[in-house]
C-alpha cells in the first residue's frame, strides 16, 4: 500500500502556504470551526420550531427536516480542515456502491473531533446523506461538550446517546433509537472501540484487556486503537434485522499523527462487510466479538502502513 497511488477525496490542495507556527493556524481552524458549529445550531433552532409547529397542526407526525441536515455544515468544516491545516485525504478505489433506499452501519475505529469532521463529511457524499452516532452521554451532558456540539446533534436527531457505565441501559437506548432513526439514506456510526487512541488511553486499554482475554497477545497489536467492544453493534444489528437493505460498512480512519501539523495525510478505507460474515451463521455474540478483533487487527495494518 505505501507505493500505490491513492485516490483522493477531490479537495485537498494547500490553498495556503504553510504556516510559521503551525499550532496556531490549527487553533485557528478550531475556532472557525466552533463558528460553524454555532450557526448550524441557529439554524436548527429554526428547523426544530418548523417541525414542532407541523406536529401540533397535525400536518405530519414526524417530518424530516433533519434528514441530511449535517451536509452542509459537514462540508464547511471540512473546508476549514483541509484548506487551514493543509491536509491531504486519500480513500481506496474500491469504495462500495449505494442506493437511495440504503441503511448503513459504519463500523469505524474512533478518530480524533477534527478528524471526525472530515470523515463524517466524506461519508455522506459518498454514501448515506443522513448520518446519525453513537456516543456517551456526556456530549448532552456535559456543559462543554453540550455548548460545543452536544446541543445540535439532540435537537437535530443524529445522535444515540448512551451510558457507559451502565451496559444494560445503553443497550436499551439503542434499541430503543435504531428503529426510529436508521430510515433509508442514513448511515449509523459505532465507534466500536470506543475510546480515541491517545498514549494514555492506549496503556490502560492494553493492560485492561491484555489481563481480560490473554490470548489474543493484545500487546502486539494493538498499537493505533484501542479495544473493540460488540455490545452496541450486537444491539442495533439485531434491533433493525427486520429492516430492509441494512448493510454494514467496515471503515477505517488513517488521521494525521499529529492532527495540528500542516499537511498532513489522512487516508480513509471502507469495504463492505456481509451480515453473515459478520455475525455469523445462525447470528451469535461470540461470532461478533472474533470478527471485530479480527477486523481491528487489519485497521492496525492499514494505519501502519499509511503512516509509514
Amino acid at each position: 500500500m505505501k507505493n500505490l497511488e491513492l485516490p483522493t477525496t477531490g479537495l485537498d490542495a494547500q490553498k495556503r502556504s504553510p504556516p510559521t507556527f503551525p499550532r496556531i493556524r490549527f487553533y485557528e481552524a478550531c475556532l472557525k470551526t466552533a463558528l460553524e458549529l454555532y450557526r448550524a445550531r441557529y439554524e436548527a433552532k429554526l428547523l426544530a420550531s418548523v417541525r414542532d409547529q407541523e406536529v401540533v397542526e397535525g400536518i405530519t407526525d414526524r417530518p424530516s427536516v433533519f434528514h441530511g441536515f449535517e451536509r452542509d455544515p459537514l462540508s464547511r468544516i471540512n473546508d476549514i480542515v483541509v484548506e487551514d491545516l493543509g491536509w491531504h485525504i486519500t480513500h481506496n478505489d474500491d469504495l462500495p456502491e449505494v442506493s437511495p433506499e440504503d441503511r448503513i452501519i459504519y463500523i469505524v475505529n474512533h478518530p480524533t473531533l477534527t478528524a471526525s469532521f472530515a470523515w463524517a463529511h466524506f461519508m455522506g457524499e459518498h454514501f448515506a446523506e443522513n448520518e446519525v452516532a453513537v456516543g456517551k452521554d456526556q456530549i448532552i451532558k456535559n456543559p462543554f461538550y453540550r455548548f460545543i456540539i452536544g446541543e445540535l446533534m439532540q435537537m437535530a436527531e443524529k445522535g444515540i446517546f448512551i451510558n457507559r457505565d451502565d451496559r444494560s441501559e445503553a443497550l436499551s437506548t439503542i434499541e430503543d433509537a435504531s428503529m426510529r432513526l436508521l430510515t433509508p439514506g442514513t448511515g449509523a456510526i459505532i465507534m466500536a472501540d470506543a475510546h480515541r487512541p491517545y498514549p494514555s488511553r492506549l496503556r490502560k486499554e492494553t493492560a485492561r484487556w491484555s489481563k481480560k482475554f490473554p490470548d489474543l497477545d493484545v500487546e502486539s497489536w494493538m498499537k493505533r486503537t484501542c479495544f473493540p467492544r460488540s455490545g452496541g453493534l450486537w444491539t442495533i444489528s439485531q434491533s433493525t434485522s427486520e429492516l430492509p437493505n441494512v448493510r454494514f460498512f467496515d471503515c477505517t480512519v488513517v488521521e494525521p499523527e499529529v492532527t495540528h501539523e500542516y499537511g498532513g495525510h489522512m487516508h480513509i478505507d471502507v469495504r463492505e462487510i456481509s451480515r453473515i460474515e459478520l455475525l455469523g451463521e445462525p447470528e451469535n455474540l461470540e461470532h461478533l466479538q472474533g470478527k471485530l478483533v479480527e477486523m481491528w487487527k487489519r485497521k492496525g495494518t492499514i494505519i501502519e502502513e499509511i503512516r509509514t
